[in-house]
């Protein structure tokens, strides 16, 4: 086999994988999530712990519109997990931060996540889970970038 024909095999056994692990992981989370939570409520969470930022950042965060990402905080923003405050930088800016309750919701759905994650582990071998690690390493080293550790 080529070594094109192997990168590609690859390439289309990795996005298999990961659409099936991401699929579980979103359907576990609306299953134990608050009624009306959607994964992408999670994603902007995550970003907005590490800090305040203002909607266009999140939405080209998220590569979504604008009014995309305000209906987003708007719903964010009803359960009181975020808030908008004026910038105090920029009094024209709205930023948007994560308010306790939704720092809170944020470690629970984590939580969670890991919970089921590790049901799931738990039927690997000691070998199954040190092949597992070297490969997500190996994944950490070929898309680990600073936008990406921005970005999530």
């Amino acid at each position: 086999m080529s070594k094109k024909s192997t990168e590609k095999e690859l390439a289309r056994s990795l996005l298999d994988t990961l659409f099936m692990v991401v699929h579980a992981v979103a359907a576990e989370m609306r299953r134990t999530a608050p009624v009306g939570f959607e994964p992408a409520q999670l994603r902007v969470l995550a970003l907005l712990s590490k800090h305040p930022r203002i909607l266009k950042e999140l939405a080209a965060c998220q590569q979504v519109a604008q009014p995309t990402m305000s209906r987003t905080i708007s719903s964010l923003v009803d359960r009181g997990w975020v808030e908008r405050v004026i910038d105090p930088q920029d009094r024209r800016q709205v930023l948007v931060r994560i308010t306790d309750k939704g720092l809170t919701m944020l470690h629970e759905l984590r939580n969670q996540a890991q919970h089921h994650l590790t049901k799931k582990l738990a039927t690997l071998t000691d070998e199954e889970r040190y092949h597992l690690q070297v490969s997500l390493d190996i994944l950490k080293k070929i898309f680990a970038t600073e936008d990406a550790y921005e970005r999530y």
